[in-house]
């Protein structure tokens, strides 16, 4: 009679667990993941568990760097720069404390590794911004041609056509004037001036990272 008992208890447990397999659960995420399979805008589902992404932050040596480029000249800049390289001075270009510090640091950058920003923030940005940033696009023009590995291609090639927009651009005249000086010091890499017959993007040649023109 007991045996029989048991018998009849376990099956209903057993069954009740099946049944459960079919039933949404309280819990459709697994712990630790709540938001991240939701939709971003659902209210009703806040994304408690995901964490705002941490702000780029100066080690003791960066902000002791920083701070003489904030009195210093060229040499404290350059020194800033190679410091906290192209990644990190673009992470410092997103944040309004260090945004004007980073972008006249570009310059000093290798090859065009902070093209694409410069020439986005010389599109986009606050008239201060985009002064600076045609200034460190300026200069980097201004250096001696050299090949051009794939990363700088892409950079190159973004920042051509980004130029080219700003310099067509009637209602920001001073802009338009840097954007179209800084294509005309990029010619030799195929950048293409506004007064080219057929506007074009930077070509750069698959084996020697030359630009050519047709």
């Amino acid at each position: 009679m007991i045996i029989a008992v048991l018998v009849v208890a376990v099956s209903g447990a057993l069954f009740g667990a099946l049944s459960a397999c079919g039933k949404p659960s309280a819990q459709t995420t697994p712990p630790g993941t709540a938001g991240l399979f939701s939709d971003p805008d659902d209210s009703a589902h806040p994304r408690e568990s995901q964490k705002p992404e941490k702000k780029y932050e100066l080690d003791a040596r960066g902000k002791e760097l920083l701070a003489r480029v904030k009195e210093g000249d060229d040499v404290d800049v350059s020194r800033f720069a190679a410091y906290v390289g192209a990644a990190g001075l673009i992470e410092l270009s997103r944040i309004d404390d260090t945004r004007a510090t980073s972008l006249a640091a570009m310059e000093f950058t290798p090859g065009f590794s902070c093209a694409a920003l410069l020439a986005e923030t010389a599109k986009q940005g606050k008239d201060d911004d985009a002064r600076m940033a045609l200034r460190s696009l300026h200069r980097i023009a201004a250096r001696r041609r050299k090949a051009l590995d794939l990363e700088d291609r892409a950079e190159l090639v973004y920042a051509c056509d980004t130029l080219l927009e700003v310099s067509r651009d009637d209602k920001k005249k001073e802009r338009a004037d840097q954007a179209t000086s800084v294509l005309r010091m990029l010619d030799a890499y195929g950048c293409a001036a506004p007064e080219a017959s057929a506007p074009q993007s930077a070509r750069v040649d698959d084996d020697a990272g030359e630009g050519k023109r047709p």
